[in-house]
């Protein structure tokens, strides 16, 4: 629940691959170590045969494009930072991208060819493991947050708040910094992530502002009160809320 450390050396970055990923980090070392700065495009749906990106740092949001038409707009499935892959369904599925991934916050990774990450997954059970360990979870988190999908948009935005919160905020440091979730959402990316308009979105944070449960800075937002915030999911505290709110997305 703390915000990743800013790392910039090759080093540091190799550590990193060591501990977020086990078994697969001597394959991540053997990548393309890359820096994808904000509103990069990292995949696009639909691309026959991405490559799979071992996240060091960064965030990187997944969307899901409908086929065209006249509403047509991209839907955030899922939020991906350190210690996620990107494009490893593809790979192990043998076809094209199912999702378009943007980088939010800029990232640092290490890139691998589709065909060297699946060949390494056959000659490595650990490692193959390890990969559809995370899938598994990706999954049935994205199955826990569907929860609060026939819900208000007050609720399905701090349902989503939760999630973040837990998977990328930073607690603070108990005196002049607040707990937040800085992941550089726009309210529009806000809207995109629980199927809500961006206005909905503004009118559900200026609530939320108005009750003293949040406050908002640039694409950040701290949490000035997170039991009230959990007490509306039906938890009673937040210690146990951060024990158990869309658990299975824990790495």
């Amino acid at each position: 629940m703390s915000a990743p450390p800013v790392v910039t050396s090759r080093d540091e970055l190799l550590a990193l691959a060591g501990r977020h990923f086990g078994p697969l980090a001597p394959l991540a070392r053997q990548g393309r170590l890359v820096r994808l700065l904000g509103s990069t495009r990292v995949i696009v749906q639909e691309n026959p045969t991405p490559p799979v990106y071992f996240l060091l740092s960064g965030i990187v949001k997944l969307q899901r494009a409908a086929p065209e038409g006249p509403e047509n707009r991209a839907m955030i499935v899922d939020v991906a930072g350190p210690g996620n892959l990107l494009g490893a369904e593809a790979a192990l599925c043998g076809g094209s991208s199912h999702l378009t991934c943007v980088v939010s916050k800029d990232v640092r990774a290490f890139e691998v060819a589709q065909n060297t990450f699946v060949q390494y997954l056959a000659d490595n059970l650990p490692a193959m493991q390890k990969v559809a360990k995370s899938a598994t979870r990706a999954v049935m988190a994205r199955d826990a947050s569907l929860a609060y999908a026939t819900s208000g948009v007050e609720t399905r935005l701090v349902a989503f708040l939760a999630c973040m919160f837990r998977r990328f905020g930073s607690a603070g440091n108990g005196r002049t910094v607040l707990p937040h979730v800085d992941i550089g959402f726009t309210h529009a990316d806000l809207g995109d992530a629980i199927g809500a308009s961006a206005g909905a979105v503004e009118r559900a944070i200026k609530d939320l502002k108005k009750k003293g449960i949040i406050s908002t800075g640039h694409k950040v937002i701290y949490l000035k009160d997170p039991d009230s915030l959990m007490a509306r999911l039906g938890y009673s505290y937040v210690t146990r809320a951060a024990n158990e709110i869309h658990s299975t997305s824990a790495r």
